[in-house]
């Protein structure tokens, strides 16, 4: 496709990182628009209550094709994650042990149920991974040991060329907390 049906939006609010990771569904303009109202409505409307601003995504993408969408903030003092998806992204937290926290099934632009929010921490040793179903299941960094403790632009491009599907959008974040 000319344009990605994914969509990313990172931004520092209260003391956190707040991180949206959308994939429009299907590919092509209807994939990109709905990728590109979520992401912008993040932007305009950032909030740490990720309950309320997944039901307030869902609104905004209703009457486009929909979307899955991860929210995610990191505490910048503590490394406290907290967590809400729907549809098919995933947060991994790749250290001395692999940690994988999936999303509800579902469809943001499509009505949804109660969002739950899911909480984890992040070591300073660990790094945090949010990515979409254009990166294959079989992601493991178990074959790469060392690549944790290299920048998070060295491990996306490493997990992008050895994982990325060459046929669907791919999109990874990759992030280091680093404790003060």
């Amino acid at each position: 496709e000319l344009l990605s049906g994914d969509g990313v939006f990172v931004t520092e609010l209260d003391g956190a990182a707040l991180i949206a990771v959308v994939e429009g569904l299907g590919h092509g303009r209807e994939a990109h628009a709905a990728a590109k109202a979520a992401t912008r409505f993040v932007r305009k409307e950032p909030s740490l209550d990720l309950s309320d601003l997944m039901r307030r995504v869902d609104a905004r993408l209703q009457g486009t094709v929909g979307a899955a969408v991860s929210l995610c903030t990191v505490d910048l003092a503590s490394g406290a994650i907290r967590y809400v998806a729907v549809g098919n992204t995933v947060l991994r937290i790749e250290g001395d042990r692999s940690r994988r926290i999936g999303a509800m099934a579902g469809t943001v632009g499509s009505r949804l149920k109660v969002p739950r929010v899911e909480t984890a921490s992040l070591a300073s040793d660990e790094v945090l991974l949010i990515h979409t179903d254009g990166i294959s299941e079989r992601l493991t960094l178990e074959d790469y040991p060392q690549l944790r403790y290299q920048s998070p632009e060295t491990v996306v491009g490493k997990i992008l060329s050895r994982y990325g599907k060459t046929h669907d959008d791919a999109t990874v974040l990759a992030a280091r907390f680093e404790d003060s």
